[in-house]
């Protein structure tokens, strides 16, 4: 494992282009009392994670991952951090493709292919 590694249920993502958009979702609960005064309650904060690659991928990865999202299951991500600790959750995971290329007869490769992730 190498600082910036990124693993998706133990599969290596591929690093020539990959870029990682890091992020936070937070939740709270909001209501207004019988006087009408506005409250609420933290409740939690949840990473989410973009993975976007701009140059083509090969299309067995790119089938692989496919295949990971139709099983609709939770996902364990993993991160090398630059101290090279590595920081793991569980997340769901979206995926999209801006462009499917065919680069020989029957062979196809993907660029601007995103997984979204958001943990659980």
């Amino acid at each position: 494992m190498a600082q910036g590694d990124v693993y998706l249920n133990s599969t290596l993502m591929p690093g020539s282009s990959l870029k990682v958009t890091k992020g936070y979702l937070d939740f709270e609960v909001s209501d207004r009392t019988i006087d009408k005064t506005f409250v609420s309650d933290f409740v939690a904060t949840k990473r989410t994670r973009s993975l976007y690659w701009e140059n083509f991928l090969d299309e067995d990865f790119v089938d692989a991952m496919i295949a990971l999202y139709l099983l609709k299951e939770d996902v364990v991500y993993s991160e090398v951090n630059s101290d090279l600790t590595i920081t793991t959750f569980t997340v769901r995971m979206s995926i999209s493709s801006e462009i499917l290329r065919e680069i020989d007869e029957g062979s196809y490769a993907y660029s601007g292919f995103v997984i979204t992730m958001e943990e659980v």
